[in-house]
């Protein structure tokens, strides 16, 4: 079949928006529901439940996520809500909080069985032995948990103890997972993790093997500033023969601006240089090193490789693995979250994800933002996934999660994709042609429902063709130029509401404040009107990012709003 000139022109038309996205990722467009987000209160919330609950599809899965966003530091690589520890009070204040939040969810979900419970993070190993007791306690109190339920518990090894362990053994914990990322403890402190190593990475396994683990999985992350691929290789063979973990998880980094802005200048396209070996020379060598050591791999290594320990020893199967996406476990997926920043799911109807603070406790209060979604919505996620981690979509699975066939729902974006030799269609797989990530997210778009696709073209397209109609207006920001456009506060460092100008951080900001101990990251991003911000001046965006503490809107007010003036004042 010989592609129309009008299929050649979507796929460029894609293939610019994948060009404007400083890092190629299809998760990024998962979540992207622009225009059609909104604030829910936990009120609101067990009302959606509950309605869920009265019209479950065949198969429905439910999992349960606990999010605890407590780190003893904050790894510079990190894209998740994290918060550095404060004090022993604030983590009791924060079990407190999840106490009641549980609470306030299990009214609305009684009658649900959760076949696996991750608790994640942050760490939530920071929280004490009797801390980790009143959390899992209150959750097993609130929701019912199938009798082989899952149970992960996830962790950094420089702080994980024996007494940490009694207690999640004593709930049934056999699944843990912690971070090596490198076994080299300069990387590791060059990334703000401690001076983590071999012999604290080794200590773990000794004390999960003492203590019930029946699963272990280990971390390990491509792409980090001051390695190189055939060290990472190394590190991973080593840990692979040493320790033998019945999973290993090796993802490529996907960077925040502030990791590029802190570890390569703020050059994302120098960063895409580094990573490119790593994306090239290690998939291949490490399948050779699984083979020679008794492993499976899954994953095309576009994103993953899972590593599974092909002669495991034989345990109690659960009654499913912990996921959270329904591309991972193919059936309507449902998944309770809390903790700040966990994401929920509620299939085919709504994702929303936490946003408070611990004193943020009236059942009215609106602390979760998300958005309604459709089936439509779920399936694009499901392929979108899919072929983010693969080349293969299977037809019976695709069924078994939505009740129809994928051809069916995506004819014409099959046949597109077919056309220009991208797709090729069997009986019972759709198989995707081995791409680079950016030629992988471009084809993935042909399936992003028209209505998502009409929002986000014209603000990728808008952001990207505005600094080239007019660079004099909008030019790129250097750190100087940053530091002219916020002057007043240069040299004193002062700013409104007890905060204080800490450094320039890339294209924006950092501010800092004492009491209560808070760090803000904020970004000047060109052109106005182009991204999503705290506010616009003239030329600019005003984003911000908390990195530590948690201070309020109410409390980043006044600093925002003077930050955002010094530049409208200084801009041309």
């Amino acid at each position: 079949m010989t592609p129309t000139p009008e299929v050649l022109a979507e796929r460029e038309r894609y293939a610019s928006i994948v060009a404007s996205m400083a890092h190629a990722d299809p998760s990024a467009l998962v979540h992207e529901f622009r225009g059609r987000t909104r604030r829910f209160s936990p009120r609101d919330l067990a009302v959606e439940w509950r309605s869920a609950l009265e019209a479950l599809p065949a198969g429905a899965a439910f999992n349960l996520y606990v999010h605890v966003p407590y780190c003893k530091s904050i790894c510079t690589f990190c894209n998740y809500k994290r918060l550095r520890v404060s004090s022993r009070e604030s983590l009791d204040e924060f079990v407190d909080f999840m106490t009641s939040e549980a609470r306030l969810f299990a009214p609305a979900l009684r009658g649900a069985t959760f076949g696996a419970m991750f608790i994640g993070g942050g760490t939530p190993s920071v929280l004490s032995a009797d801390q980790l007791d009143r959390l899992i306690g209150a959750v097993h109190e609130c929701f019912t948990l199938h009798p082989r339920a899952q149970k992960n518990f996830e962790y950094d090894p420089m702080v994980m103890t024996e007494d940490r362990f009694r207690v999640l053994e004593r709930y049934g914990f056999t699944r843990y997972s912690f971070g090596i990322q490198s076994l080299e403890s300069s990387v590791n402190l060059l990334h703000n993790r401690g001076p983590q190593n071999r012999r604290h990475v080794a200590r773990q396994f000794e004390l999960l093997r003492r203590h019930g683990a029946s699963e272990t999985n280990v971390d390990f992350l491509l792409g980090l500033d001051g390695t190189t691929p055939i060290g990472m290789v190394q590190q991973i063979e080593e840990v692979l023969r040493e320790q033998r973990p019945e999973e290993v998880s090796i993802y490529f980094i996907s960077p925040t601006a502030e990791y590029v802005a802190r570890h390569f200048g703020g050059d994302f396209a120098r960063f895409e240089a580094f990573l490119k070996p790593f994306e090239g020379e290690v998939p291949p060598a490490i399948r050779e090193a699984a083979a020679r050591l008794g492993y499976l791999v899954d994953g095309d290594g576009n994103h993953i490789l899972i590593l599974r320990l092909k002669d495991a020893p034989a345990r109690v199967r659960p009654f499913h693995d912990y996921c959270d996406v329904p591309s991972q476990i193919h059936r309507p997926l449902y998944v309770l979250g809390l903790g700040d920043s966990a994401r929920s799911r509620i299939f085919g109807r709504m994702l929303y994800r936490a946003e408070h603070d611990v004193d943020d406790v009236d059942e009215a209060s609106p602390r979760y933002v998300g958005a309604r979604t459709t089936p439509g919505d779920e399936m694009f996620g499901y392929v979108a996934f899919v072929f983010r981690d693969g080349d293969t979509l299977d037809r019976a699975r695709f069924r078994q999660t939505f009740g129809v066939d994928v051809v069916d729902v995506y004819a014409e974006p099959i046949a597109k994709l077919t056309a220009v030799d991208a797709i090729t269609l069997r009986d019972d797989a759709l198989l995707l042609c081995p791409q680079d990530r950016r030629a992988r997210l471009r084809d993935i778009l042909f399936f992003m429902p028209r209505e998502r696709l009409e929002t986000l073209v014209p603000r990728v397209q808008e952001a990207h063709a505005a600094p080239r109609a007019s660079a004099a207006a909008a030019p790129p920001i250097a750190p100087d130029e940053v530091a002219r456009l916020v002057r007043p506060f240069v040299a004193l460092g002062a700013i409104a509401g007890g905060w204080r100008l800490a450094e320039i951080v890339g294209t924006g900001v950092a501010i800092v404040r004492k009491a209560p101990p808070a760090r803000v990251l904020v970004r000047l991003l060109a052109p106005a009107g182009a991204h999503p911000a705290y506010r616009s001046t003239a030329r600019f965006d005003v984003q911000y990012e908390i990195v530590d503490g948690s201070p309020s809107a109410a409390e980043l007010e006044p600093a925002l709003a003077s930050l955002a003036n010094a530049v409208a004042h200084n801009e041309p």
